[in-house]
């Protein structure tokens, strides 16, 4: 059977791991269900009350209880991964808010087979598609689980990647320029040595005493160092 990976979304730690034919969610903490098993062995992923049901081409049925919610929206998402690696994420139709979900759901004219899966960058998929569509679901390729996960501030990991990016350059560039300047090495505090340093002041005035009509005006101080 295949193993099932359930992932919390808000603390991003693995909450439980099963080869059991059905696993149960928590209604409190939204979940990625990570299902290891290729999509072209799959038959179909449904919606069934509050359930989701994959079911396998070999006959078996994969239950994921309380995925859904009758009274309450609850965020879990349902991705498979292939031998290969490769992920492929579940998303439901009928959990869709963006403008791209109606196209998605209208995708299949076929009033037999109602919106049929896309696996356009998975060609192994295609041809099985055609003869068995899954109804409730849009296949999308993942390269990580990531974007699917809670982060701080509610913003995906590329999103605050960005300042954090631009802060790490305008940093380095800081320490760069601070480097050209010291080079790394400590400011010399020692002051200079004026012992034997002389300075000669010329007479300020004729009698060299500064009176007080003198005191009001500018006087200059000049003089020779020796």
């Amino acid at each position: 059977m295949a193993e099932i990976q359930i992932i919390s979304k808000e603390s991003h730690k693995t909450l439980a791991n099963t080869t059991a034919k059905t696993a149960s969610l928590s209604s409190s903490e939204p979940a990625v269900v990570l299902v290891k098993i290729p999509t072209t062995d799959i038959s179909a992923v449904k919606r069934d009350g509050t359930n989701a049901v994959v079911l396998l081409k070999n006959g078996e049925m994969i239950v994921i209880q309380n995925f859904f919610s009758e009274s309450a929206s609850l965020d879990n998402s349902l991705v498979f991964q292939g031998e290969n690696g490769q992920l492929i994420w579940a998303r439901f139709k009928d959990a869709e808010n963006d403008a791209d979900a109606d196209s998605d759901a209208d995708a299949d004219s076929d009033s037999d087979h109602e919106g049929a899966v896309y696996l356009e960058e998975t060609p192994a998929a295609v041809p099985e598609v055609a003869q068995a569509p899954v109804s409730d679901v849009v296949f999308q390729p993942i390269q990580s689980v990531e974007p699917l996960l809670y982060h701080e501030g509610g913003l995906s990991p590329w999103l605050w990647a960005i300042p954090l990016a631009i802060g790490g350059i305008a940093a380095a560039a800081g320490g760069g320029g601070g480097n050209d300047n010291n080079n790394n090495t400590p400011p010399d505090t020692t002051p200079p040595n004026t012992s034997n340093v002389g300075f000669n002041i010329n007479p300020v005035t004729a009698d060299n005493v500064i009176n007080i009509a003198e005191s009001s005006s500018n006087i200059t101080i000049t003089g020779t160092l020796t």
